[in-house]
């Protein structure tokens, strides 16, 4: 095999992670997620998942949707001259607003199903730190 040929295969392969890191990994975790779901379903792990998917979604739109967002979508519709309150707001929320609402939204499902994740509630629905179970632990030392 040619040396460029490597060469430039192991250039691409590069280029490509770089440009799409944050993808692979959030992918990488989803991916784990999915699995681990099917092997003990719970409304966990479907946080989880939909908290990456959305996360994966935001990456994406915010990297490829927005910079050809004004060219091949918005200006064609709205003319910014005749219609510039519409263009301005339209654009405003499209290019700044969704995207944090997208990345809100992801962490936020994800925060919540490590907060309501089994590993922090007994099987009672209470918190292992819960004041009767601090009780339960201090009386034990005792």
């Amino acid at each position: 095999m040619d040396s460029t040929l490597i060469q430039k295969g192991i250039v691409t392969f590069y280029s490509f992670y770089d440009h799409n890191a944050l993808v692979f990994y959030l992918g990488l975790i989803f991916l784990m997620i999915v699995v681990r779901m099917f092997m003990k379903p719970s409304k966990y792990y479907v946080l989880l998942a939909v908290g990456f998917l959305i996360l994966i979604f935001s990456f994406e739109y915010q990297k490829h949707f927005i910079p050809h967002f004004f060219s091949h979508l918005l200006n064609p519709i709205v003319d910014s001259k005749t219609h510039a309150r519409t263009y301005k707001y339209s654009s405003l929320f499209l290019s700044r607003i969704f995207p944090m609402l997208l990345d809100f939204l992801g962490w936020f499902l994800v925060v919540v199903a490590l907060l309501f994740s089994e590993k922090f509630l007994d099987k009672k629905g209470q918190s292992e730190f819960s004041e009767s179970k601090i009780l339960e632990l201090k009386s034990k030392t005792r």
